[in-house]
């Protein structure tokens, strides 16, 4: 068994100022409740992050700005400073490199989001992975951050199993919210009142790592793969990515969705990838 301590953020009402890095619907949570704790609340994030044309980072970007959140967009985390106010730093999808001189900085109070059982699926694009992988294991993690990829010491973590009926990215995403905010206040509450956490360090030998994935540059469809497959594989490709990639007589086409059964007729590798039926808007494809 790996070894555990108890660790106090702050003393009771200590809390003064909550950085936010990154960008996502979580940061709303977060900004209620420095609102209703009179907490000093600051939200940075990068250009490309933030301007992202996605519509659904769109859509995300508008649900803030409603509420009058707006973001201090900046190249890297160097300029930020720690005044005497006693602060908590969140990092919710951060697009910067979080180091040891931050961290030192800030006293070690850097703390990350991650959306995934850790110390499995550590890096970027969880819920893709997810699909990719076959799996329905989510959970709700919070954890130091240190010098490592998502390796820091945990002292949150909510497991739950994602019902068989979500499909795309977008689903896990939204299943997974509800989660967040049914956890953020009381990891933040007990914060505030200054009661300690159990530590508990990750044990690398169970852990795997992920990294971030681009669906312009890896969302190509090998019609040669499994039909069950290719199936993840386009689901973990779609909403709200841009959609995996094939060509049509040299012509790029996005899929967004599919639906694999199987047929014991054409059952050759040289029809692999050929469409041989088109019916009420359905492509049919070896």
């Amino acid at each position: 068994m790996l070894k555990s301590k108890n660790f106090k953020f702050f003393n009771k009402k200590q809390l003064k100022r909550i950085i936010c890095i990154g960008f996502g619907k979580q940061i709303i949570d977060v900004k209620k409740f420095c609102i209703n704790n009179f907490i000093k609340f600051e939200w940075y994030t990068g250009s490309r992050q933030f301007n992202n044309s996605n519509k659904y980072e769109i859509k995300k970007k508008e649900e803030l700005k409603k509420l009058r959140i707006y973001p201090k967009i900046v190249k890297n985390l160097n300029n930020l400073t720690n005044p005497k106010d006693e602060t908590l730093v969140i990092s919710i999808g951060s697009p910067f490199i979080i180091d040891k001189r931050f961290i030192k900085k800030f006293f070690g109070k850097v703390i990350n989001h991650h959306a995934s059982p850790l110390p499995e699926l550590r890096g970027g694009g969880e819920f893709s992975w997810v699909i990719l992988s076959n799996s329905k294991k989510g959970a709700i993690t919070f954890h130091l951050i240190d010098k490592g990829v998502d390796t820091g010491p945990i002292f949150f973590q909510k497991k739950f199993t994602f019902p068989k009926l979500l499909r795309y990215p977008l689903d896990y995403q939204d299943f997974t919210y509800i989660k967040f905010k049914n956890s953020i206040h009381l990891v933040l509450n007990r914060i505030n009142s200054g009661k300690s956490f159990k530590l508990n360090y990750q044990n690398h030998a169970l852990s795997s790592y992920f990294p971030r994935l681009n669906t312009d540059l890896q969302g190509y469809i090998d019609w040669s793969w499994k039909g069950e497959e290719i199936e993840r594989f386009i689901l973990a490709f779609s909403y709200p990515y841009n959609g995996a990639s094939t060509f049509i007589q040299k012509r790029l086409i996005r899929i967004y969705n599919c639906i694999f059964f199987k047929k014991k007729k054409f059952q050759h590798s040289f029809n692999y990838g050929l469409v041989f039926k088109y019916f009420k808007n359905h492509f049919f494809v070896i």
